[in-house]
């Protein structure tokens, strides 16, 4: 009686880990095209905004 048969052993193929790895690289071809649209963003400064601090008191 053997208590571990390797030729009875199923193991998962290659395809599994291809389509890990083109996931991985899908995700990381969209997280720089996320950062480059995210650098082109220009928000305007409304100059009429007061510019506060977190030691301001209240009023000032």
């Amino acid at each position: 009686m053997v208590l571990l048969d390797l030729k009875d052993l199923v193991a998962p193929g290659w395809l599994p880990l291809l389509l890990t790895g083109v996931l991985l690289l899908v995700c990381y071809l969209l997280y720089l095209s996320m950062r480059r649209h995210m650098r082109k963003i220009d928000v305007p400064v409304d100059p009429r905004a007061v510019q506060s601090s977190p030691f301001a008191g209240p009023g000032e």
